[in-house]
């Protein structure tokens, strides 16, 4: 899935040689432990390795610089799940068997959620309709959107969150209970707040789109200036890259990279992002003369060619940094004439903190 080889492997192993030296060991017994781990890395047994680590700070480091595959969801777990108690982990297997009022709408999005991918293909062709969902894996989809629902009564269902969790389900190798947990650490964890995205009027959803804009036009005037005469709407390619974190229009293989620095960083790093890759298109954005041009480019493949641990690379030149985000939720809120309460929050945590570290501690 990883395009650059060489890349890679050095990811690789600058995450095995960061896991091994986390360990706490004493001089005696070093080099006996260190083939130990070794060899539990060789099987892939990672979550004890990981529940010893101790420093969070170079987890969140090397999460940034791109684990190897085979180590990606173990590490984004015991990154994120550190708030979860007992209860957290029990509740899937109460309420999975359970259907919400969603129902239908979920069954309807089942066979649109990254339908050339095997893992999510229905058994036959014929039955690819829309109450048939005979894969094991579209029922596991089935079954953690029904539970989301139940538990944000209020939130509901919203396009979208298919993709958040297929893509869950392709990276953990179709664990539904850690995926329902990981969109409710993320849906509920102050540095993320995904619930805003798809609350009715689409709160932070909105607020994105404003700090988005905010950064083009701060380190891409020109790639800004050139989208507004072209009036391009938000709706034409950011809504849809926001609502699902970046998967709506990017193959797969090259958001797991993106996902490395949200995970490492917080859901402004979406802003990052954008630009980032913006930058990089800016000479052939440049180039779009119109609307349909401006569409036909964001549905092409100009992504899949991205080198995305460059981008990832690419945001250190382009930070938002908290005193920004404080700034753009108090202009926000007077833009929008009423409150915002993601924008608020933000407001607040932002001024508790250094404005040259991120939100995440």
């Amino acid at each position: 899935m990883e395009k650059n080889a060489q890349s890679y492997k050095k990811r690789e192993k600058t995450f095995k040689n960061f896991l091994i030296k986390s360990q706490k060991k004493s001089k005696q017994q070093k080099a006996k432990k260190q083939q130990k781990i070794c060899e539990q890395l060789f099987k892939q047994k990672f979550d004890n390795l990981l529940l010893q680590i101790k420093d969070t700070k170079k987890l969140k480091q090397n999460i940034k610089l791109g684990p190897p595959i085979k180590y990606r969801w173990a590490a984004w777990k015991y990154h994120l799940f550190k708030q979860l108690t007992q209860q957290d982990v029990d509740l899937y297997n109460i309420i999975k068997n359970a259907q919400s009022k969603d129902e239908t709408q979920i069954i309807k999005d089942l066979n649109r959620t990254f339908p050339d991918q095997i893992y999510f293909q229905p058994k036959s062709p014929e039955l690819k309709q829309e109450e048939d969902f005979q894969n094991e894996s579209l029922e596991k989809l089935r079954r953690i959107l029904s539970s989301i629902c139940i538990i944000y009564p209020n939130l509901g269902y919203c396009q979208g969150m298919n993709f958040l969790i297929g893509f869950m389900l392709l990276v953990n190798g179709g664990n539904e209970q850690e995926a329902f947990l990981m969109f409710k650490v993320l849906a509920e964890d102050p540095n993320f707040m995904l619930m805003g995205l798809y609350e009715n009027d689409f709160p932070m959803l909105k607020f994105l789109e404003y700090c988005v804009g905010k950064s083009m036009k701060k380190y891409l005037k020109e790639v800004w200036n050139h989208i507004l005469f072209l009036e391009i709407e938000y709706s034409y390619w950011l809504t849809k890259w926001i609502l699902t974190l970046f998967l709506y229009s990017i193959p797969i293989q090259c958001c797991a990279r993106l996902w490395d620095f949200l995970i490492s960083n917080s859901i402004f790093g979406i802003c990052e992002l954008v630009v980032s890759m913006l930058y990089v298109l800016q000479d052939k954005i440049l180039c779009l003369n119109d609307q349909i041009q401006f569409m036909q480019f964001f549905q092409s493949n100009n992504f899949e060619k991205l080198n995305m641990s460059q981008i990832v690379g690419l945001c250190e030149k382009f930070p938002v940094k908290n005193s920004c985000i404080a700034k753009y939720a108090k202009k926000f809120i007077l833009k929008v004439e009423k409150d915002n309460q993601y924008a608020l929050l933000y407001s607040f945590l932002c001024n508790q903190k250094n404005s040259k570290k991120s939100i995440v501690q």
